[in-house]
């Protein structure tokens, strides 16, 4: 796919996190969208408890050596791979994750995650980490970008409680995007199912 098409479908997909901090069901996925032009601002008062833990992990976390990322193993340099070689290297990212967290004795916490639109499921990791550690392992499986997660500033967000996520150029230039995304309900299309592959 273009660069351009590429920021434009990172800019505009839904993120699903698959237990979060460790918060929810073992297998319970949640959801968030880019903030609708329309949003309801009483939502914002009404936050899932879930989401509230993960604004506070950033308010705790988050300093110039910190951060919470998105990224993946999957369709290096924005190359669609069949589903069981994503898998592969995924499981391969996994384990680097897990060595990662072992080395740290627990500090740099991560979960499964996948990003998603109607006719696209990428299926990868959420983790907290220092950015340098996380670029580096995305520069390892050739991503195009990946997505850093910060609490909205006020700024930004108004009066809206939501988090900033930012498309972080790494194998790929030109794919910065900045995007306000809230907790949603699980969109209505194949592709949010945590199981999706594209063999479905």
């Amino acid at each position: 796919k273009e660069t351009k098409a590429l920021q434009q479908l990172w800019a505009s997909a839904f993120d699903a996190w698959i237990n979060p901090l460790g918060l929810m069901g073992q297998h319970e996925a949640v959801y968030m969208c880019p903030l609708p032009e329309a949003f309801d601002h009483s939502q914002s008062a009404d936050l899932p408890a879930w989401f509230i833990d993960v604004l506070d992990f950033l308010g705790s976390n988050s300093c110039d050596h910190w951060g919470l990322f998105a990224l993946t193993a999957s369709n290096p340099l924005g190359v669609e791979l069949p589903s069981n070689q994503n898998a592969a290297l995924n499981a391969q990212l996994e384990s680097d994750l897990q060595e990662l967290s072992t080395a740290s004795t627990g500090k740099h916490v991560w979960w499964h995650s996948f990003g998603f639109a109607a006719h696209w499921h990428e299926k990868g990791f959420t983790v907290a980490a220092e950015p340098d550690l996380v670029i580096q392992l995305a520069k390892k499986y050739q991503q195009g970008a990946i997505y850093s997660y910060r609490r909205a500033p006020p700024e930004k967000s108004g009066k809206v409680s939501c988090l900033l996520r930012v498309s972080v150029p790494v194998c790929m230039e030109e794919t910065e995007s900045e995007v306000l995304v809230v907790p949603c309900g699980r969109p209505d299309c194949d592709t949010a199912d945590a199981n999706w592959t594209t063999s479905n």
